[in-house]
This record gives structure tokens, sequence and C-alpha cells, in this order.
């Protein structure tokens, strides 16, 4: 019997719950307490710590992103099993934690309609979470699994350029960045259109800013998750790649 074992996926399962754990217990501790003083509240931080979290929420989906590829080029539909749990637990810290975390800081823990309030935003964040994956995991089907054979699919791997021959996988990781940045572009002109026009100039900055910073994640999350996906590769280096059934 072919052996299953994948050590990307677990690898890039440990990143992701680095990540969402970081964003759980130094995050939101840091969120409350720029939003809750109102000398740091009235400053320019709670808006840059705003983005830093941004930024690594946006990370986390570029490593799942470079590892469910890696994972289903080399492995195939059972290959990708670990790392979908790592995903989940990620997902579950990530969500559900960090607004358990808020709770406890805002003492809506001993309040039973805001606790329950928050466990419902962090299951339907989480649902949001596992269907972007099956969304990466829908692209790379189509784009790769379905129609290359598994000698085919190591021939992706690494990457021989990050733009040149424009391959299966390439298209698979443009797909996906460009999915993620819509749902982003789509998230930020709800927010937009609920809390209304720019107050002034420097809310339209931002809020120039924040577009603009949307829409270049599209080219600089194609770059960075094929520069993942190198670096995965690289890492598993003398490693042979098991041959396994879809």
């Amino acid at each position: 019997m072919p052996k299953t074992e994948n050590r990307s996926a677990h690898f890039g399962g440990g990143i992701l719950l680095g990540i969402s754990s970081f964003l759980a217990a130094v995050g939101t501790p840091i969120s409350v307490w720029a939003t809750s003083d109102i000398s740091v509240a009235e400053t320019i931080f709670p808006t840059v710590w705003d983005l830093v979290q941004s930024l690594l929420q946006f990370l986390f989906i570029l490593v799942m992103v470079a590892f469910l590829s890696v994972s289903l080029i080399q492995k195939g539909m059972r290959g990708i099993f670990p790392l979908c749990f790592w995903f989940a637990g990620a997902s579950a810290v990530r969500c559900i934690g960090s607004l358990m975390i808020g709770s406890l800081m805002t003492a809506d823990a001993f309040n039973a309609d805001p606790f329950l309030e928050n466990l419902l935003y962090g299951a339907l964040d989480m649902l949001f979470d596992f269907l972007l994956f099956a969304a990466v995991f829908v692209a790379a089907y189509l784009l790769i699994l379905r129609k290359s054979t598994v000698k085919n699919r190591n021939l992706l791997l690494p990457p021989a350029s990050l733009t040149r021959p424009f391959t299966a996988l390439h298209g698979t990781v443009l797909l996906s960045v460009a999915l993620l940045s819509l749902v982003r572009l789509v998230g930020r002109v709800r927010y937009d259109v609920f809390f209304g026009t720019p107050q002034n100039t420097s809310d339209l900055l931002w809020m120039v800013f924040f577009y603009a910073a949307d829409l270049a994640t599209v080219a600089i999350g194609y770059f960075l998750v094929l520069i993942f996906i190198r670096r995965i590769c690289n890492r598993e280096k003398g490693v042979k790649t098991d041959e396994l059934p879809l």
C-alpha cells in the first residue's frame, strides 16, 4: 500500500495554526485595548493595527493556497486530508477563539446573549473559510487534477518561473487570489455603504488606500504563493513524491 504521509501538509498546518494563534492571543487583546482606551482610540494606531491584522489574515489564506496546491499535486485528493484538519483547527482558533477572547476581555462572556452572538459570528467566519478552501480545491481540481496524469502533475513542481510558462499551477494560484481579492472588495463595498461616505479628507485617503490595496492583492498574492510553493519544494528536495491514484 502506498504511503500517504504528507509532511508538507503538517508543516503548512503548523504555520496556519501559528498565524491564527497570534491573531487570537495577541491581535485580539491589542485591538480591544486600542479601541477601549480613549487616549489610543483617537490616534492612528487602531487603524494601523487593523491593517496589520488584515495582512496576517491575508497571509493565512495565501499559506493555505500554497500548501493545498502542493498537496494536491503531490498526493492527489487523499493527500489533502491532514491539511483539512489543520485548517479547521486554525480557522476555529482564528474565528471563534478571537471572539471568545474579546468577549472575556469585555465581560460579554458572562452575558449569555453577546456570548452566543459572538459564537454565531465565529461559526459564520469559519464557514466562510471553508467555502474559500473549497473554492481553491475546485479550482485546483478543474485545472490540475482532472486533466493531468500523476507524472504530468509532478512536472509542475517547482514552478520554473513566476510568470512563464503559464501552467495549470499558475492558473490555479491566479484564480484563487483573484477570488480572495473579489471577496475583500465586496466586503469593503458593503462596509462603506453601511457607514456612509467619508467625513473628511483623511477618511477618503484611507478608503482609496484600502481599495487600491485590495486590487493589488491579486498581483501580490499571486507572486507570494508561487514563491511559497518554491520554498516548499526546496524544503522537500530529495524527498520522493508518492504517486497516489486520485
